[in-house]
């Protein structure tokens, strides 16, 4: 099987990239089914699962007295809902060739022969997507604070389960920045660099 795996920037257009890099290559596109597949399995809400996912595990404040501070009790709720993600990735992997977004699946598949992407794009354009979404009248900053928040959550979702570091260039095999430039052009490009790549494997 051929995996490529992305992971990217709030708002960088990463997923629209693997969308359409899973449609050129022919292989199957992953990203919103694998929260609803951790659903079905665990039984719990998909927002529950995605809010999971997304933040990590939360600190749960523990009393003493009048004091108080924050201990990582962990709920088995959110434990299930991290082995099914790593069950269910490990099964898109072995059922063929895929294109998963985020996810940390570069981690989950580090045992499998995974192209691991980043995208990547300058924080104007960012700024400019994110306010076409949504129609959103902030200022700059206050756009820029969120897209910035976005970005910390996924770092530190992947610190917990590894200490490579989210968007550090050592840990992926082709770092992408959509800047100014027409993504399916690079897309193409990022086609054929794929396609060379798993032949030398």
């Amino acid at each position: 099987m051929k995996i490529i795996t992305v992971s990217r920037q709030f708002y960088s257009g990463g997923r629209d990239f693997a969308r359409e890099l899973a449609k050129t290559l022919g292989f199957d596109f992953y990203d919103k089914a694998i929260i609803t597949e951790i659903a079905q399995k665990t039984e719990l809400d998909e927002k529950f699962v995605k809010d999971n996912l997304e933040k990590g595990f939360s600190a749960y404040p523990t009393h003493f007295g009048r004091g108080s501070y924050y201990s990582p009790i962990i709920n088995t709720a959110a434990i299930n809902v991290a082995v099914a993600q790593r069950e269910i990735i490990k099964s898109i992997a072995e059922r063929g060739n895929a294109v998963i977004v985020g996810r940390g699946a570069d981690v989950i598949l580090k045992e499998y022969n995974t192209l691991n992407l980043f995208v990547y794009r300058d924080i104007e354009e960012r700024i400019q997507r994110y306010r076409l979404a949504f129609n959103d009248g902030d200022s700059d900053r206050r756009i820029k604070n969120k897209l910035l928040a976005v970005d910390r959550e996924r770092a530190r979702c992947r610190e917990m389960t590894t200490d490579t570091k989210w968007g550090d260039k050592d840990c992926y095999h082709l770092m992408i920045n959509l800047t100014g430039l027409n993504d399916r052009s690079v897309v193409k490009a990022v086609a054929q660099y794929a396609t060379e790549w798993f032949d030398e494997k």
